[in-house]
């Protein structure tokens, strides 16, 4: 029993990594569209940049 707890566990948490990939792709690639700021972004952040 113990051991489907853990494979559930791991599997939720690697969704949610992909998730966060997937939404700091999109973040680094657009821009704010506001006028007022757009936030700065971390160093391994504009790594994920695809220009």
């Amino acid at each position: 029993m113990k051991h489907l707890r853990f494979i559930k566990t791991e599997k939720l948490l690697c969704l949610a990594a992909t998730l966060t990939f997937l939404v700091t792709s999109f973040n680094v690639n657009t821009t704010c569209g506001f006028i007022v700021n757009q936030p700065k972004l971390p160093e391994k952040a504009k790594k994920l940049s695809k220009f």
